[in-house]
């Protein structure tokens, strides 16, 4: 019986042991943690450069990201994020960025969002539609890689500036 007993303590042992391991398999990462490229854009006649990209696809909706860290300069801003959001992407085409409403169904979204130094909660910009401005264009698109061109109108009821123009918009992501 006391045969038994080591037996199953050491196997007990390797098993653990054995799981243990760290071989890095197991690391569960961001989505789109491994993407890299370039997003440009001009908000309100400010150029936007993102020092951070990403895009990925999680079941039937493809995210296209990209953030500028300005948390160097002066101001009450930290990063600044353009996130656009499509809803059933299978190949490259023209899309009209807006929320849905009023009888109207979007498959392109956008978000601009602001975030602040302190601890102030982010100031969140919606994609409005507007006639040749809110516009995204997918003009690849692989199985690692996107690209396309984009424009929009941010609007937040919450604040003072409720509308800003995010013009000129282009990005090239592989992920």
């Amino acid at each position: 019986m006391k045969k038994i007993s080591n037996l199953v303590l050491l196997f007990t042992i390797i098993f653990f042991v054995s799981c243990s391991s760290d071989d890095g398999e197991d690391t569960i990462l961001e989505p789109g943690a491994n993407s890299t490229g370039n997003m440009y854009a001009s908000i309100q006649g400010v150029d936007f450069a993102a020092s951070k990209v990403k895009a990925y696809k999680q079941t039937n909706y493809t995210y296209i990201e990209g953030a500028q860290d300005i948390s160097s300069k002066s101001g009450t801003y930290s990063k600044v994020t353009i996130r656009i959001t499509v809803q059933d992407l299978k190949q490259p085409m023209l899309f009209g960025i807006g929320e849905n409403g009023n009888g109207l169904i979007y498959y392109a979204h956008s978000t601009l969002t602001y975030t602040l130094k302190s601890g102030n909660p982010s100031l969140e910009y919606k994609g409005e539609y507007v006639e040749n401005l809110s516009l995204l264009e997918i003009t690849e698109l692989t199985e690692k890689k996107i690209s396309g061109t984009f424009g929009f109108r941010a609007v937040n009821n919450n604040t003072a500036t409720t509308n800003l123009n995010v013009e000129e918009g282009r990005f090239s992501i592989t992920f």
